[in-house]
C-alpha cells in the first residue's frame, strides 16, 4: 500500500509539471503569433504568413499532447473552451491580414484580435489552476488511503504500533508536503542557461537587422527557481526588446552580481535587457507591470501602436515577485532607449 501510494504522489507531480509546462509554451506561442500578425500590419505580409504558419503549427502539435494528459471533466471542458477562442483569435487573425493595407487595420485589430489573443491566453491560466484544484483533491484522497492503511497496520499487531506510526507520519510527509508545493517546481539555474538561452534568439535578431551584446561580469553564479518561468520571463525581455527597437539598432544583455547590503556579500544577480528603441516615458514606466496595459493606448500611439497584448510584462512581474526578486523599468544609457532590469537571489 504504501509503495503505491509514493507511486501515485510521484506520478502526480510528474503530470501537474507536464501540464504547467504545456500551457506556458501555448500561452507563449499565441504571443508569437500576434508578433507575426503585426508584421503584416508593418508591410511584411510574406515574412508574416510565414511566421503564423509555423506558430499555428507548434501550438496545434503542442495542444494535442496537452490534450494526452487532462483526465478530469474540469480540465477538458477548459481545453475545448481553449480550441474554441483559439479558432475566434485565429479567425480575426486571417481577416486582419486581408486588411493590413486599410487605414482602420490597426483599430481592428485593437478592437477585436487583441480581445481575442488576451481571452486564450487566460484560458491556458484557467487550465493550469484546473489542474493545481484536481491535483490538490487527489492528494487528499492519498492522505485518506494512508490514514487507513495505518490503522489496518496497527489492529495487526499491537507490538508494531510504534513502527507503523513512524511509517504513517513519514507517508503523511510524502503525500501532504509536495502537494502543497505543487506550483514550486523548484531547481538550480544556473549562469549559463540564461547566455544559451539569449543565444537561441540570435537567429530573430539577426533577421530583424538587429544586434544582440551579451556581456557579464561574473563567470559561476546559481539562481534557484522554476527554469520554465524564469525562461519565460528572458524570453519575453528579449522579444520585447527586439519589437522596439529598428532596424539597425542594438540591444544589449548585461549580466551582473551585486552586493547584498543586509549580507554584505555579492549573492544577487541582476540581468538587464537594454534596448535602442524609442524609450517609455516616465509616468508609464511602473504601469507597464499592470495587467493589459499598453503604453501605445496611453500615448499616441504610432507604428509601433498595435504592439503585444499587454500581459507579458504583468506575467514578468508575477513570476519575479514568487522568486522573491525584483524587476523594474528604466530609461537605457545616456537616457536613450529602455532597460528592463530583474533582480534574483544566487550564489556562486
Amino acid at each position: 500500500m504504501f509503495a503505491r501510494l509514493s507511486t501515485v504522489v510521484g506520478e502526480m507531480l510528474r503530470e501537474i509539471q507536464k501540464i504547467t509546462d504545456f500551457t506556458a509554451v501555448l500561452a507563449s506561442t499565441l504571443e508569437r503569433e500576434a508578433d507575426a500578425l503585426l508584421l503584416a500590419v508593418n508591410g511584411n505580409l510574406e515574412r508574416a504568413r510565414q511566421e503564423l504558419e509555423a506558430q499555428r503549427h507548434r501550438f496545434d502539435t503542442d495542444y494535442a499532447r496537452l490534450i494526452g494528459f487532462l483526465s478530469e471533466p474540469e480540465e477538458r471542458d477548459g481545453a475545448a473552451a481553449l480550441r474554441w477562442h483559439v479558432d475566434i483569435y485565429r479567425s480575426t487573425g486571417d481577416l486582419l491580414l486581408t486588411v493590413v493595407e486599410q487605414p482602420n487595420a490597426g483599430k481592428y485589430d485593437h478592437e477585436h484580435v487583441n480581445p481575442a489573443l488576451r481571452q486564450a491566453v487566460a484560458d491556458c491560466a484557467k487550465i493550469r489552476e484546473l489542474n493545481f484544484s484536481s491535483m490538490q483533491l487527489a492528494g487528499v484522497r492519498v492522505r485518506d488511503q494512508a490514514k487507513r492503511a495505518t490503522v489496518l497496520v496497527a489492529s495487526i499487531s499491537a507490538g508494531a504500533f510504534v513502527f507503523s506510526t513512524f511509517v504513517a507520519i513519514l507517508l503523511a510527509r510524502m503525500v501532504l508536503w509536495p502537494v502543497r508545493e505543487l506550483t514550486t517546481s523548484v531547481e538550480a539555474l544556473r549562469l549559463g542557461n540564461f547566455e544559451r538561452r539569449a543565444g537561441a534568439m540570435r537567429p530573430r535578431y539577426e533577421e530583424a537587422g538587429t544586434m544582440l551584446q551579451l556581456k557579464r561580469d561574473c563567470e559561476c553564479a546559481i539562481v534557484h527557481g522554476d527554469v520554465v518561468r524564469l525562461g519565460v520571463v528572458f524570453r519575453n525581455l528579449l522579444t520585447n526588446a527586439l519589437t522596439y527597437t529598428l532596424r539597425g539598432g542594438m540591444v544589449s544583455v548585461q549580466v551582473t552580481l551585486r552586493q547584498n547590503t543586509t549580507r554584505g556579500r555579492n549573492d544577487l544577480l541582476q540581468i538587464a535587457v537594454t534596448d535602442t528603441g524609442a524609450g517609455i516615458p516616465t509616468e508609464f514606466r511602473e504601469r507597464v507591470f499592470e495587467k493589459f496595459f499598453r503604453v501605445a493606448h496611453h500615448h499616441g500611439g504610432g507604428s509601433n501602436g498595435g504592439r503585444g497584448a499587454g500581459i507579458g510584462l504583468y506575467l514578468c512581474r508575477q513570476i519575479i515577485d514568487a522568486h522573491g526578486g525584483s524587476i523594474w523599468c528604466e530609461p537605457g544609457d545616456d537616457g536613450q532607449g529602455t532597460r528592463m532590469a530583474m533582480l534574483l537571489r544566487a550564489e556562486r
